[in-house]
């Protein structure tokens, strides 16, 4: 995932609105702590930016499986 693409995902998801499905993701300790400090950095809550980091990695394979 590049920076530029995260950058963006990022700041659309500022302005979206709150989803209401759950996922369930288990991290290490130190994986943990590595998306809490990010999330403050960004500004955002720890599950959202989780969130913004899978669909835009989704987004970024499904478009690499269609130059394939």
């Amino acid at each position: 995932m590049t920076k530029e693409t995260l950058r963006k995902a990022v700041e659309t998801e500022k302005g979206a609105p709150r989803r209401n499905r759950a996922v369930s993701v288990r991290l290490s300790s130190a994986e943990h702590r590595l998306l809490f400090q990010a999330a403050k950095r960004e500004g955002l809550p720890p599950s959202t930016l989780a969130r913004v980091l899978v669909v835009a990695g989704l987004g970024e394979l499904a478009g690499e499986r269609e130059r394939l």
